[in-house]
């Protein structure tokens, strides 16, 4: 008797379901092209810019820095920035911001990536 509903049910017409998955995979490809274009906007080149920055902080020369940095869009670059304009609370004070500004570009960079899984 289950097999035979079973049977039943396969016959019904599951045209629809192929249909989806031919939507879901166009969409896929769409979010997944996006990030890898987001991506490649927002590399930064990290060692140099560690070279760069470690300079200009030892000598205490923050404006060169946040120039620096705010010519990059990437997620380094912001979350340093973010802690640099506000380097004057104290130690303490800059890593707990920094632990809030990471969180809210990981949010930006994980855009679509929830999709992506559960698909």
């Amino acid at each position: 008797m289950l097999t035979e509903f079973l049977l039943q049910f396969t016959r019904i017409g599951a045209e629809w379901v192929l249909w989806l998955l031919v939507i879901l995979s166009f969409i896929c490809a769409f979010i997944a092209a996006e990030r890898v274009n987001f991506l490649r906007k927002r590399k930064m080149e990290l060692n140099s810019a560690r070279v760069k920055l470690n300079e200009w902080f030892d000598q205490r020369d923050y404006k060169k820095a946040a120039d620096y940095l705010n010519e990059s869009d990437s997620m380094e670059a912001r979350v340093v920035l973010f802690g640099l304009r506000h380097h004057d609370r104290g130690p303490e004070a800059v890593e707990d911001l920094l632990t809030g500004a990471l969180a809210t570009e990981k949010v930006r960079y994980d855009k679509g990536v929830s999709f992506l899984g559960t698909v």
